[in-house]
C-alpha cells in the first residue's frame, strides 16, 4: 500500500510539473480532467498532499535563492516566474477541487491536504490568492475546524489587505477569534 501511494505521489507530482504552463496557455480541462479522476480518498489526499510538498520545495527554492543570489538578480526574476505559473496552475486546480468537492476535509484527508489550499492561496504571488469567490470555502473551512482559527486568521489579514488596501489594524487585547470576526464586520461578510 505504501508503495501504491509513493507511485501515486509520485506519478502526481511528475504529471503536474510537466502540465505546468502560463496562465494564458493554462490547459483548464486538463486539470478539471485531473480532478474528476480524484475518484477516492486516497487519490485526494495523495493529490492534495503533492501540491503541498511541491509548495514547501518551491517556498524553500524561493528563499535559497534570495540567500544565494538576491532578490535583484536574474536567478530570483527566473525564480519567480517559474513560481508564477505554478502558481496559477494550482490556484486553478484548488478552484476546480472546491467546484467539485468543497474545501478538503481534515477529518476525511488529512491535516497536510487540509491546508493546501489555504497555502497556495495565501503564498500566492501578487496576492492572486485572495479572490471574493473562494472566500466562502475559507470560512466554511474555518467553521469546521479543517483549518485551525490562527491560520484562517491570517487568511483573513491577507483576504483583508488585498481587498480594503491596507491592514486591519486591531484592538491590542482582541483574541483570535474576536479579531476574525472585527475584521468580517470591517467588511461587511455575513457570518
Amino acid at each position: 500500500m505504501k508503495k501504491l501511494l509513493t507511485y501515486i505521489t509520485l506519478s502526481l507530482f511528475v504529471s503536474t510539473v510537466f502540465s505546468c504552463k502560463t496562465e494564458n496557455n493554462l490547459d483548464k480541462e486538463s486539470i478539471t480532467n485531473k480532478i474528476e479522476s480524484l475518484t477516492s480518498t486516497d487519490k485526494k489526499k495523495a493529490f492534495l498532499e503533492n501540491i503541498f510538498f511541491e509548495y514547501q520545495m518551491i517556498l524553500s527554492d524561493e528563499e535559497r535563492t534570495i540567500k544565494q543570489y538576491g532578490n535583484d538578480s536574474p536567478e530570483f526574476e527566473k525564480n519567480q516566474k517559474g513560481k508564477l505559473e505554478k502558481d496559477d496552475y494550482f490556484l486553478t486546480a484548488i478552484a476546480t477541487y472546491f467546484e467539485k468537492y468543497g474545501y478538503p476535509s481534515r477529518s476525511g484527508l488529512g491535516q497536510y491536504a487540509s491546508i493546501v489550499p489555504l497555502i497556495v492561496h495565501f503564498y500566492a504571488s501578487d496576492n492572486k490568492g485572495f479572490k471574493k469567490e473562494h472566500f466562502k470555502y475559507f470560512y466554511g473551512a474555518f467553521k469546521f475546524n479543517d483549518i485551525p482559527k490562527e491560520y484562517f486568521l491570517a487568511y483573513l489579514n491577507g483576504y483583508y489587505e488585498f481587498n480594503e488596501g491596507d491592514p486591519f489594524v486591531k484592538n491590542k487585547q482582541m483574541g483570535v477569534s474576536e479579531e476574525i470576526y472585527a475584521i468580517m464586520d470591517a467588511m461587511n461578510i455575513d457570518y
